[in-house]
């Protein structure tokens, strides 16, 4: 009986936890055309959080090497799509030293800020593996540090989920209280 109540305990706190989770409501664009779409925070506990649409994407922070990323991508797709978020410290090397090690020639870098008002660095190129695909390399810093994102799609694909994918990196916050817990800058 103990353990059938503790069980019960456990399913309603878990279920209360999602009930709870921070959502909000927003349009995105989507192959150039207006989206509303209901938003959930993700805090990573990397020292980065960011809001993405959990109805049509998923997170996933178990496929990190280093346990110090995230990888999100589409939940009803078999293809390779996906961006992958990265903490400092997982990148080893200076923001602007991990845009340039992945440049193809006469890359042109995107520059813009996001909500948070961090800078948004990047650019998206022809996959080195493949003309079929796109390969996106951006660094969203400010202050406090930055955080790295690599992300790949079918170039058929570059309207709706590379949009989708390259548009949560506007919602990237780096939170101050990650040099409190460790991580590097």
């Amino acid at each position: 009986m103990r353990r059938m109540i503790a069980g019960l305990l456990a399913l309603a706190v878990a279920l209360m936890s999602a009930a709870w989770a921070e959502t909000r409501e927003t349009t995105i664009y989507v192959e150039g055309e207006p989206e509303n779409v209901t938003q959930t925070l993700y805090d990573s506990g990397m020292g980065f959080s960011f809001w993405y649409d959990a109805e049509c994407l998923e997170v996933d922070d178990s496929l990190s090497e280093d346990g110090m990323g995230v990888l999100i991508a589409p939940r009803d797709t078999d293809q390779a799509v996906y961006m992958e978020l990265m903490s400092a410290e997982s990148v080893g090397m200076s923001a602007m030293d991990y845009l340039a090690l992945n440049a193809g020639d006469g890359v042109t870098y995107e520059r813009e800020l996001s909500e948070s008002g961090a800078q948004v660095v990047g650019y998206r190129q022809t996959a080195a593996f493949s003309d079929s695909f796109v390969q996106a390399f951006y660094v969203i810093e400010d202050a406090s540090g930055f955080v790295a994102a690599a992300g790949t799609w079918p170039i058929e694909m570059e309207e709706g989920w590379g949009a989708r994918l390259t548009g949560l990196l506007y919602t990237v916050s780096l939170e101050a209280a990650a040099e409190d817990e460790g991580w590097s800058k």
